[in-house]
This record gives structure tokens, C-alpha cells and sequence, in this order.
């Protein structure tokens, strides 16, 4: 049954093949009938246009024998005419050959300069009539010179002729060899349709016979099934009441679930306020000490340096600690959406200053040379966003950096968006550990290479505020070699 089916499909593959194919043959035909009568077409524009350059040749010649002869100007019209329309007739013809290379070095080498030295030969025999009189020009005509040349061009425009007609032949004789290859692959084409035809015929005639089997065992088989799907429907009858039973725990269960979502919802607004309070109650002590520190330093010749390096000691925990203060206060006002974005136009050379001042000490420190970018231009965003993203950037690429190393930020335009860069030479980011690094509170195989502190907080609120902005960020890394941050925002 499965070998007779097969054979169906096949011979209906055949014969629409067959068709499509005969289709094809006959489309190919009629494309080469049109090539044909365009062939001839070509050939006698050629055999025309070489024949009415001749006659315009011919009717210069008169032309100037007559004015030579008589001296009436008149005989002086056809001569302009002619040699006006003889330049386009021979770039017409040259146009209509090109597409033969024989044709084309006969029209270059030899009837194109002919024509050039007939030309100037009628014309030197005018100028001669003009300068010194009938006599001499009819010495010139007596010459033959014109005439040889004349001779020259006849027999030459009669072999480009007799080669386009050669060629037209050639083309007649392959048209007809592939009209009758084409006839041929018809007519196989039409008997392996019948036969195609025939067999499929054949083939369905069988498979009309296995069909009313089939359908005699289908019966006997709905019989069978019917009786199983009786059987069957008693089982789950039995089962009806194991699932209600089970819905029932699944919904309380699904209750106790949400009592506890509730209460981790308000355990997490709990512990956002918590945060939001300790980091704003935290922020003045703090900020008190940093002033107070810097005061204790102003008298830097009273103190010995141990206490001058435990002051910077000092001073460096407590700008920890108020970056993470303010991280802190950032993640609070992300999360309850109070972060307000004011765009406008920033001064790029007051941010890159302010970034510079900032962190240059700290790479200083640290012995790590930091390049930041030089620009007079101007961007579209919020600066405080702007400033806080390249800050918490820098700081990372500075914290992570070993000594003797290179920090830079960079920036350029592309295609209407401002690109901000920050490169390091750090230990890098393994790849396996780059989908989570804009994750809170997420802390990765590097450490800091001089003993800083790190809350996993900082490129959270990066990725945040890049996208409040309206823009991109991306990273690359290879491990040992460094790491670099993208950060791509509308102009």
C-alpha cells in the first residue's frame, strides 16, 4: 500500500515536471524566433547603413566635382549635407557592429581612416579651387586619388556586408539545430506525459482497491476503540474526585503563597525605608568628618607623616563611605521612581574637569596614570545623570586597576550619538561573569587591587541611569588584559 502510494506521487512529480519542461522549450523557442527576426533585423541595418554611407560618400563626390566644374555654389549643399550626416551614419554603424570583434578592428583599422582620407581628399581639392583656381583642382581630380580611395571603401563596406550576412547565416543554421532539438525534447516530452498519465492511473485504480480494505479494518478498529474508550472513561471517573481533592490543596496552597508575596512586598518597602533613612541620617556625620579631616591637613607642617598617612587613611574611608551613602540613596530613588531627568545642554570640557579633579588623586595614589578625554562640545542629557555614570565608572576602573597601569576616558561621535569610553588594564572579567555584573549587590572573582571597598552597587545604578538618559551601555573584557565600558547616548 505504502510502494503504491509512492508510485502516485511520483509519476505526478514526472509529469508536472515534464510540463513544466515543455513549457519551458516552447518559452525558449519563441525567445529565440524573437533573436532570429532581431538577428535579420541587424543584418540589414547594417547592409542599409553601409550602403547609404557609400551614397553620402557618393554625393560629397558630386557634390564638389560640380562646383569644381561649374563653380556654382549651389553644387556645395549636398556636398555640407552629406559630409554633416556622414559622422553620424559611421558612429550609427559602428554602434551597430561593435558587438563583433572582426567587424569592429575592420570599421576601426581600415574603413573608419578611408573614409577620413576620402574626406580629406575632397577637401584639399576645394581648398585648392579656393586658393588657386579650377586648374589646379581639376589636376587634382584627373589624379584618381578620391577614386582609388572610393574603390577601397566599396570593396570594404562589401565585406562587412558579406560578413554580416555570413554570420546571420551561421545564426539561422544553430536556430535551426535547436528547433529541431527543441521539437525532439517536445515530442519525449508529451510520450513520457502519457505514460506518466497512464501509470498514475494505474496506480490510483490500486489504491482505490487497498482504500475500501482499509476502511473495512478502520471499522473493525472503531469497534475496539470504542469499547477502550468506554473502559477508559470509568477510570477517570475514578480519578474526577483525586483531582478535586488535589485542587483544592493546590488553591490553599496558592493562598498561603500569596499571604506570603504580601508580606515579603511589605518587608522589602520596610527595608527601602530603612535604607533610605540610615543613608540620608548617615550622609551629615560623614560629610562632617571629611571636612574635618581636610581642616586637620591644612596644618600639614605641624603633623608628622605617619599621622599625614593615617589623615589620608581617614579620608579615603570616609569618601567610601560616602559613595556608598549615595549609592544607597541613588538605589532608593531609582526603584521609587524619584529620580528626576533634566536634559539639556552640558558642557563636556565642565563634566571632564570636574571628573578630572575628582579622581586624578586617587589614580595618583594608586600610581596609575588617567587620561581624561579633552572636549569643548556640548551633549543633550541630564549632567547630574551623566556625571554620576562616568563617576561610578572611573571609580571602578581606577579600584580595579594595578599600579603602573593606564585608566582613560574617551569620548567621540557616530552617527548622530555621543560615545563615552572608559578603558582599563585590569585583571578583566571572566565571560561567564559578564551577564551579571549590572546586578545589585552582585560581587565578582576580582577584588580591588588596593584593598577598597566594593557594595555591588555602583554599575546597577549606571545601567539605571543610562537608561533614564535613553541610552546604551555595553562591556567587553579579556581576562589579564582590561576591561572596557560603552556608554551610548542620544546627541
Amino acid at each position: 500500500m505504502k510502494f503504491s502510494l509512492n508510485i502516485v506521487f511520483i509519476l505526478l512529480i514526472v509529469s508536472t515536471v515534464l510540463f513544466v519542461g515543455s513549457s519551458y522549450v516552447q518559452h525558449e523557442n519563441s525567445i529565440h524566433r524573437k533573436e532570429s527576426i532581431s538577428r535579420v533585423t541587424h543584418t540589414y541595418r547594417v547592409i542599409q547603413t553601409s550602403t547609404y554611407l557609400i551614397s553620402l560618400m557618393k554625393d560629397m563626390e558630386n557634390g564638389q566635382h560640380g562646383f569644381i566644374i561649374t563653380g556654382d555654389s549651389s553644387f556645395l549643399e549636398p556636398y555640407y549635407d552629406s559630409k554633416a550626416d556622414m559622422t553620424r551614419t559611421l558612429d550609427t554603424l559602428a554602434v551597430l557592429v561593435s558587438n563583433n570583434k572582426r567587424q569592429t578592428l575592420l570599421m576601426r583599422n581600415h574603413i573608419e581612416p578611408i573614409i577620413r582620407k576620402k574626406l580629406e581628399v575632397l577637401d584639399h581639392a576645394l581648398g585648392t579651387f579656393t586658393r588657386h583656381g579650377q586648374d589646379s583642382s581639376m589636376n587634382l581630380i584627373s589624379a584618381k586619388t578620391g577614386k582609388t580611395y572610393m574603390d577601397t571603401l566599396r570593396v570594404l563596406m562589401d565585406d562587412l556586408s558579406q560578413h554580416e550576412r555570413y554570420l546571420l547565416n551561421q545564426h539561422n543554421i544553430e536556430y535551426e539545430k535547436v528547433n529541431e532539438r527543441e521539437d525532439l525534447i517536445r515530442l519525449i516530452s508529451v510520450i513520457l506525459i502519457v505514460i506518466a498519465s497512464a501509470s498514475a492511473f494505474l496506480a490510483l485504480y490500486n489504491k482505490q482497491k487497498q482504500n475500501r480494505k482499509l476502511l473495512d479494518d478502520l471499522e473493525h478498529a472503531n469497534v475496539v476503540l470504542e469499547q477502550k474508550v468506554k473502559d477508559r472513561t470509568a477510570e477517570l471517573e475514578n480519578k474526577k474526585e483525586e483531582t478535586l481533592h488535589l485542587n483544592e490543596e493546590l488553591t490553599q496552597n496558592i493562598e498561603e503563597l500569596k499571604t506570603i508575596h504580601e508580606r515579603l512586598i511589605e518587608l522589602n518597602r520596610e527595608k527601602d525605608h530603612f535604607l533610605g533613612i540610615a543613608s540620608h541620617d548617615l550622609k551629615s556625620p560623614v560629610s562632617g568628618l571629611l571636612r574635618l579631616i581636610e581642616v586637620m591637613k591644612v596644618d600639614n607642617a605641624k603633623r608628622s607623616a605617619t599621622d599625614v598617612q593615617y589623615l589620608d587613611y581617614m579620608e579615603d574611608a570616609c569618601t567610601n563611605m560616602q559613595r556608598l551613602i549615595d549609592n544607597l540613596l541613588d538605589v532608593n530613588r531609582i526603584e521609587h521612581g524619584l529620580t528626576e531627568i533634566n536634559l539639556q545642554r552640558v558642557s563636556l570640557y565642565k563634566v571632564f574637569e570636574r571628573l578630572r579633579n575628582e579622581f586624578a588623586p586617587i589614580a595618583s595614589r594608586k600610581n596609575i596614570l588617567l587620561n581624561v578625554a579633552n572636549s569643548t562640545d556640548e551633549v543633550f542629557t541630564d549632567e547630574d545623570a551623566l556625571v554620576r555614570i562616568l563617576e561610578n565608572l572611573l571609580s571602578n576602573a581606577i579600584k580595579f586597576s594595578y599600579p603602573q597601569r593606564k585608566v582613560n576616558l574617551q569620548m567621540h561621535r557616530f552617527d548622530g550619538k555621543v560615545i563615552f569610553e572608559v578603558i582599563d588594564q585590569g585583571p578583566g572579567i571572566r565571560n561567564e561573569e559578564l551577564p551579571r555584573i549590572f546586578t545589585k549587590f552582585q560581587r565578582l572573582s576580582n577584588r580591588p587591587t588596593g584593598g577598597e571597598g566594593s557594595t555591588g552597587l555602583g554599575l546597577a545604578i549606571v545601567k539605571e541611569l543610562v537608561q533614564l538618559i535613553n541610552g546604551e551601555i555595553s562591556v567587553s573584557s579579556k581576562v589579564a588584559e582590561g576591561t572596557t565600558f560603552r556608554v551610548v547616548i542620544p546627541d
